[in-house]
């Protein structure tokens, strides 16, 4: 007789015991994740106010061309022909330029100095002959770049615009060779070179947005900036020169003033118009009018009347909702501007802010920094309104795999 004993055998009693060893391990790594576990938030922008737009007008000459524009935008409004016209003695500006390229000058820096020879004192003679603008000079004078930069722009001497050219590039075809390599290299595909470095001979010609770039270039150079301002300079220890552009003060620093039969009288220039905190470099040039007088007074119109097409535009108020957080175990958290954020801008112009958002993980205060909200040249910080609380254990439960971190 064969017996049979009760119960379960000690094959199923092991697989039973590594069965639920199984499903309190899987338990206990679900509340392990759920624990451990936290939730990225990334924040969603909203759209920001518009300020209203309207059409800007400027004052423009009664002949003659012009353009207008500013340091950040460019230009913004031509008056006149666009095509190339005589630049006169505003070729001075590129040859400048075109000089500090190669020998770079910083701000109250002198940089090398050039000995005259007797080339120097003969091309003075052929300016002082045909009764162009020209300084002195004798062989062997010993002058800074920066004293001769200052000859070239603020008393507009002819004979050193040709002197710097030929130092620095041994010859003036060398130095168109460069200047146009540096015209084409700024994009400035409307301006010529003419056989002169000075802009005395016609054939260098520019057109009005071309200049406006080229006045954008002097200003953005800060040692050429400090000395178009000069209202006067030291030549030599005896002589003092004048800047010839009488407009200097209140707001306007240079930039050059121009004159040939050919070219009538010009004004490339530069006006710092200000409201609350912030400064628009505006940038204009005057070609053909015919006076010195009526330049000034055109290139003071229109400055003037490009201040009133300015406008200063709140962009975003201190406590302004610019973003939030969509946090799914709780409720919506608004992201806001610390601080105002204004601009001035031109009243026809749509404003793009720029809105970087934090990826966050909880919990973070009230006041908590998320980001940035920046405009042209400005940027504030963004922070949270309120907090945001770490996620509770019922949702980590129902969310174990929320990225760890």
């Amino acid at each position: 007789m064969i017996r049979r004993h009760g119960g379960v055998s000690s094959t199923r009693k092991t697989g039973y015991w590594a069965l639920w060893l199984i499903i309190a391990a899987v338990l206990g790594a679900w509340v392990y994740m759920a624990n451990s576990a936290t939730h990225q938030l990334s924040g969603v922008t909203i759209s920001f106010h518009q300020p209203s737009l309207s059409t800007i007008n400027f004052t423009w000459p009664s002949r003659g061309a012009a353009a207008i524009g500013s340091l950040d935008d460019g230009m913004i409004a031509q008056y006149g022909t666009k095509k190339p016209l005589p630049t006169a003695s505003m070729a001075k500006t590129i040859t400048v330029l075109v000089v500090l390229d190669k020998y770079p000058l910083k701000p109250h820096e002198n940089g090398p100095t050039l000995t005259m020879n007797a080339t120097d004192v003969d091309l003075y003679n052929k300016t002082l002959l045909i009764g162009g603008s020209n300084l002195p000079v004798f062989a062997g004078q010993r002058l800074t770049l920066r004293t001769v930069i200052n000859g070239i722009m603020l008393e507009s001497a002819n004979n050193l615009a040709d002197s710097l050219a030929i130092w620095a590039f041994g010859s003036i075809d060398n130095y168109r060779k460069a200047a146009v390599g540096w015209l084409a290299s700024h994009g400035l595909s409307e301006t010529i070179i003419g056989p002169d470095a000075s802009g005395l001979n016609p054939a260098t010609t520019s057109s009005t947005s071309d200049l406006v770039k080229i006045a954008q270039l002097v200003v953005k150079n800060e040692a050429l900036s400090q000395i178009v301002a000069q209202s006067k300079a030291a030549f030599t220890a005896s002589k003092t020169i004048t800047n010839t552009n009488i407009l200097l003060g209140n707001g306007f620093r240079g930039i050059k003033t121009g004159h040939t039969s050919e070219a009538g009288y010009c004004l490339m220039f530069a006006f710092d118009y200000v409201e609350g905190s912030q400064t628009k470099t505006v940038i204009g040039v005057v070609l053909g009018q015919t006076s010195s007088t009526s330049r000034f007074e055109t290139a003071k119109a229109l400055a003037q009347s490009a201040s009133g097409n300015l406008d200063y535009t709140t962009i975003a108020e201190k406590g302004s909702v610019v973003a939030y957080y969509d946090v799914p175990w709780s409720n919506k958290v608004n992201i806001v501007a610390a601080k105002d954020i204004k601009i001035l801008r031109w009243k026809d112009k749509t404003m793009q802010p720029k809105l970087h958002i934090d990826q966050i993980v909880a919990p973070k205060k009230a006041g908590d920094k998320v980001g940035t909200l920046s405009i042209d040249n400005q940027s504030i910080d963004i922070v949270l309104a309120s907090d945001i609380s770490a996620p509770h254990f019922v949702w980590r439960l129902g969310h174990p795999f929320a990225t760890a971190q």
